[in-house]
């Protein structure tokens, strides 16, 4: 949760892509309701080795793609109509669960 002069201005829910998602998605529900908050929904997506990122590029971009893909469909779903949709950003960043998180919650955006 990111706060400024008091205020909650962004959360970021870290998402698993699987059924364990309800929880962190419910919580961040409450979080928007109560303080009006942006919600930044993150997946890690593990990284992987320098050569098969030098070999295949490609396979890397399109995990991550997948990822974004399944992320949007599960918070949309689980959503619905709700117009909580419209303070949701998605995020899937490649590395380590714990650095990565820290890394998009210092982001200024």
């Amino acid at each position: 949760m990111r706060q400024i002069d008091g205020e909650l201005k962004r959360i970021i829910v870290p998402l698993p892509l699987n059924v364990d998602y309800k929880i962190p998605l419910r919580q961040a529900s409450y979080f928007h309701s109560k303080y009006g908050a942006e919600i930044t929904v993150l997946n890690v997506v593990h990284e992987i080795s320098f050569l098969k990122r030098w070999l295949s590029p490609r396979r890397l971009r399109k995990h991550r793609e997948k990822a974004m893909k399944k992320l949007k469909r599960l918070v949309k779903d689980w959503f619905r109509d709700d117009s909580i949709l419209d303070h949701i950003k998605f995020e899937v960043v490649t590395g380590e669960i714990v650095s990565s998180i820290l890394k998009v919650a210092e982001d200024k955006r």
